[in-house]
């Protein structure tokens, strides 16, 4: 909506990178300095009453609210009730557990509703790849999602596998994607096949391992969360806890908010209990070691 970013502004330049039948691109990025607008709420109402004039209503969506700490929500939505209660939409995304759900719900009526996001359907998925592959193609190579060749480098058949496996989450769909992109071109395939395909989720469960700053706290609650397929404070054990150095399923949060940011795991919808799962970015040891 054109308000002034907090974070450092970047200029792009998108330049193509011909790897696996043209797919591919390279970014680059330089920061580009800016002021920070001395009364945020004053600019925020310019830009809103500016929107209003050209839209009837006005939706913003307001992300990661919910991986800050509980004192961060609170002091956040004190700061900013003013803007929240203008003439704007505003709608949060993400899973908030614990004291952060508690502040977002009850702090001063700003919030009333929450919408749960069903996965998508397989259909819309593959449709959504096709975009995602168009989008890197000149204009003479656009193709229509019932044209089999929208999916190259993949095969149909393994196109409709990545977007079984993604879960209907648009996020999974895209980061998987790309790793097996980059495996498929490190091995020179013209085409995704079954075996390629397997390959690049095994470079994902790979790379997602990899990620730096992953400690062995981290693995072994990975590891658990393997062994249970689905980890909550109900079904975590006392020989669970102990193994894991804690003495309270709570200890575990600030672990498992960082897994969760990091998409190694992601929580399920379960009213009854916080509960989780690896994301499909991972995989069952007994895969990895085909």
């Amino acid at each position: 909506m054109g308000l002034i970013s907090a974070q450092p502004l970047r200029q792009r330049e998108n330049t193509a990178k011909f790897g696996i039948a043209g797919i591919g691109a390279e970014l680059k990025e330089k920061s580009i300095d800016i002021n920070k607008p001395l009364f945020p709420e004053l600019s925020f109402e310019d830009l809103l009453k500016r929107a209003l004039k050209k839209y009837e209503r006005v939706i913003i969506a307001v992300d990661d609210l919910d991986k800050q700490d509980p004192a961060t929500v609170k002091q956040l939505l004190l700061n900013a009730q003013g803007m929240l209660k203008s003439g704007a939409w505003f709608i949060l995304t993400g899973h908030p557990s614990g004291l952060t759900r508690d502040i977002l719900i009850s702090e001063r009526g700003l919030f009333d509703f929450a919408i749960k996001l069903e996965p998508l359907e397989q259909s819309v998925m593959y449709e959504m790849l096709v975009n995602y592959l168009n989008s890197v193609r000149s204009q003479d190579c656009q193709y229509s999602v019932k044209d089999p060749q929208a999916v190259k480098p993949f095969t149909p058949d393994t196109a409709k596998m990545l977007c079984e496996r993604s879960n209907g989450v648009p996020r999974y769909l895209n980061r998987l994607g790309s790793y097996i992109l980059q495996k498929a071109s490190e091995l020179n395939a013209e085409t995704i096949t079954p075996q390629i395909l397997e390959e690049g989720f095994i470079y994902a469960d790979q790379q997602m391992r990899g990620l730096p700053g992953l400690t062995p706290a981290d693995f072994m609650l990975i590891d658990l969360i393997l062994e249970r397929d689905k980890l909550s404070d109900e079904n975590i054990t006392l020989e669970d806890l102990q193994k894991l150095q804690v003495q309270e399923f709570s200890e575990l949060l600030p672990i498992i908010d960082k897994l969760v940011e990091l998409d190694l795991i992601r929580r399920l919808p379960n009213d009854q209990a916080i509960e989780f799962a690896l994301t499909p970015l991972l995989l069952p040891s007994q895969e990895t070691q085909k």
